[in-house]
């Protein structure tokens, strides 16, 4: 998008390890992106394995 010159603005859903790189969250924001939707898992082992969550 940046490359191309696109100019728009986005969105997207993401997991908290999106914010182990800086380089990464920088592009995004230089593309657009103006929100970020990061879903939390349940620290309760028992709901996590019910979810056949890892």
């Amino acid at each position: 998008m940046i490359a191309e010159g696109i100019r728009m603005r986005w969105s997207a859903q993401v997991r908290t390890d999106v914010a182990r790189s800086p380089e990464l969250l920088r592009l995004m924001a230089d593309s657009g992106c103006h929100t970020l939707y990061i879903d939390f898992e349940s620290i309760n082992p028992a709901t996590l394995e019910v979810y056949n969550k890892k």
